[in-house]
């Protein structure tokens, strides 16, 4: 299985989402590996100043493992980002539920549509029960946008867990992201 994990705009959680679902994607099926195609390499350093926490492999530039890839793309570059959805299975789409990010998708939703892969909203640093949160879940119903069940709710934790070891509760998050996906791919957990 190889995801990525994609959006135009900035700031949304795109490597903090591709590094927690490689390390949840290695620890179900023993074998995961992480793509940093973001110049910035942040995925990358993250990875070396965790050394030895991780279980996930990391890859460099595009070359592929023997079991699932995750790929973290960067702001910005629809070529690059065009490329790694090409190569997978199935696009994550990380949002942030405020309307000025969601208003920001239809750049990497066109991206989606013209590769023609699956693909879904992850919404991420989500504060539960908020306007904010009731507003963006209209908006997107409104526009017929597959969403995700499974949200990444707002933690000071998961944030702090760059260059370290990774949050236990993120963990859980994102598993329950990771196991979605695979109900809607139709693999076998």
């Amino acid at each position: 299985m190889e995801i990525a994990v994609a959006n135009l705009k900035g700031g949304v959680g795109k490597t903090t989402t591709a590094i927690y679902l490689a390390e949840v994607t290695a620890r179900k099926f023993g074998r995961c590996g992480l793509v940093d195609l973001d110049s910035q390499k942040s995925a990358r350093r993250w990875f070396e100043a965790a050394a030895g926490q991780l279980t996930l492999e990391f890859l460099d530039n595009g070359g592929r493992g023997g079991g699932s890839v995750i790929y973290d793309t960067p702001p910005g570059d629809a070529s690059v980002v065009e490329l790694a959805m090409t190569r997978s299975d199935v696009v994550i789409v990380p949002a942030r539920p405020s309307i000025l990010d969601l208003d920001r998708l239809a750049p990497t939703l066109e991206l989606v549509r013209l590769t023609g892969k699956p693909a879904a909203i992850l919404l991420t640093q989500v504060r539960q029960g908020t306007k904010a949160l009731a507003e963006a879940r209209a908006a997107l119903d409104e526009q017929e946008l597959p969403v995700l069940n499974s949200m990444i709710t707002l933690r000071e934790s998961i944030a702090g867990s760059a260059w370290t070891q990774l949050d236990k509760k993120g963990l859980e998050m994102y598993t329950s992201v990771l196991d979605e996906i695979m109900g809607a791919l139709g693999v076998s957990k």
